[in-house]
């Protein structure tokens, strides 16, 4: 009998291993703000605003007067782009953006602050760097 409980002990005890998948999910970007709209806003021209919403399957973004583009991961789009998840923690995403003729390829960091309200995007290729500040909003295109 008492073998049997050491074995029915340790059964337990490895099948009590902690779930590595449970945390994982809530420690990357694309669950964590999945869904949340963020906005930049151009102080010069508000017909250049932009709203990019993110999900683990795709982003959205308007712009161009509120016009809606939706791109999936690592699938072409209609202009010969695939956007290419390289990095997704809790409060960091980097995708390359590249051609399929291969004339241009741009990385996109984008880091959420600790309050999870503003996202800064530095979009980067090999001549120049922009960097945006996005905030978070209930609504895209108001």
């Amino acid at each position: 009998m008492k073998k049997f409980s050491l074995i029915i002990l340790s059964v337990l005890l490895l099948s009590c291993s902690s779930d590595d998948e449970a945390a994982t999910k809530t420690d990357n970007f694309l669950d964590v703000y999945n869904g949340v709209i963020w906005e930049y806003t151009n102080a010069s021209d508000s017909k250049e605003d932009e709203w990019a919403i993110f999900s683990p399957e795709s982003f959205i973004e308007y712009g161009d007067g509120c016009q809606k583009t939706t791109d999936l991961w690592g699938v072409e789009n209609a202009y010969g782009e695939t956007h290419t998840v390289d990095k997704n923690s809790k409060n960091l995403l980097i995708f390359i953006s590249s051609h399929s003729d291969g004339s241009e390829s741009i990385t996109n960091t984008l880091t959420v602050s600790e309050n999870g309200n503003v996202m800064t995007g530095i979009y980067s290729d090999s001549f120049d760097s922009q960097t945006v500040t996005y905030n978070k909003v209930s609504k895209a295109c108001k």
